[in-house]
């Protein structure tokens, strides 16, 4: 999506670091467009990963990039246990800038920075490190609508998630030095037109995710219904979140909608249920709570129905025939 999008350049925070070097790699190595640059990221061997800085020329202009990363984050996901791959350490990021701007700059007329530092640490970086037009903040920056001026360096914070566009125009002179700027963040809510290309990209993924979101709420619902008791019934409407098919069916056969009594022989109710909600999962299958154990029946068989159907009157009934077009049919 960003090579759809025209992305040159790109710098990694802890969040694109999870999966490890491999990974990330493999991802941009498919997007030979797209530039990652970090001047701070290196191997365990305090090897540098990826280059330094990039200069791309638009309209006769050199512009020159470079990206540091705050380490804190990551060192904090590897102690959780959330770094699934720890092969990556980091240089200080104001030391590398000191090191690395000079020398860009030699190189390009304007300078811009991809920092991935909190919005303070930004900010102490920008005061104490001169040499920056530009700085892009990264890693939950917040969002201001127009650009925050430090002496001669425009900070930019465009929000997170893609809520916003930060557009930023530069006016230069003859000699390719800013003298004046224009900026903004643009909301792109429900107002601005879907970008078709885009649309056949996220909506996939989108619809996947959605349904394993589902599944797992499911899941957890279930667990926790178990977990609060132990032997008790968990009602149809449970069953319901993860056995949609068979409960559709179900409601519309004569056991979904019997009202249960006490009565002799008319559906008796097992104990601690309702009297009035149907013949439901639990009469057949055994207890909610005894879901995935060896207490749960899942192959129902005759006896079971004639737990119920066991007084006079039931001699007409083919259980093996029921049996074979299926109970919730």
């Amino acid at each position: 999506m960003m090579g759809e999008v025209g992305t040159d350049a790109f710098t990694p925070g802890d969040r694109e670091l999870i999966e490890g070097h491999e990974v990330i790699q493999g991802l941009f190595d498919t997007q030979p467009g797209i530039k990652i640059i970090s001047a701070n990221i290196t191997n365990k061997a305090g090897d540098l990963i990826w280059d330094r800085y990039a200069v791309f020329e638009r309209g006769g202009v050199k512009i020159g990039v470079t990206g540091v990363t705050g380490g804190s984050s990551y060192s904090f996901n590897v102690t959780r246990g959330t770094q699934k791959v720890d092969d990556f350490a980091f240089l200080d990021s104001r030391e590398t800038l000191r090191e690395v701007l000079p020398e860009l700059k030699e190189k390009c007329d304007i300078t811009v920075v991809l920092l991935h530092e909190t919005p303070g640490d930004a900010r102490r970086i920008v005061d104490e490190i001169p040499g920056m037009d530009v700085v892009i903040v990264g890693h939950n920056p917040g969002y201001i609508f127009n650009p925050d001026r430090i002496a001669n360096t425009l900070l930019v914070r465009g929000g997170n998630r893609g809520q916003y566009l930060s557009v930023l125009d530069l006016t230069l002179d003859s000699a390719n030095t800013i003298v004046d700027y224009n900026g903004e963040g643009k909301p792109l809510g429900k107002t601005v037109a879907k970008d078709e290309a885009i649309e056949a990209i996220v909506k996939p993924w989108e619809d996947d995710f959605n349904e394993r979101e589902k599944a797992s709420k499911r899941k957890e619902a279930v667990d926790k219904a178990m977990l609060e008791g132990t032997e008790k019934f968990i009602g149809a409407g449970m069953c319901q979140r993860c056995h949609a098919d068979e409960y559709t069916t179900w409601a519309e056969t004569s056991h979904a909608n019997a009202i249960l009594t006490k009565y002799d022989g008319d559906h008796p109710v097992a104990e601690g249920v309702d009297a009035n909600v149907g013949v439901q999962c639990e009469h057949c299958h055994g207890l909610g709570t005894a879901h995935g154990t060896v207490g749960m029946v899942t192959q129902v068989g005759i006896e079971t129905c004639q737990g119920c159907h066991s007084s006079e009157g039931v001699a007409d009934i083919d259980f093996a025939d029921s049996i074979a077009k299926g109970f919730h049919h």
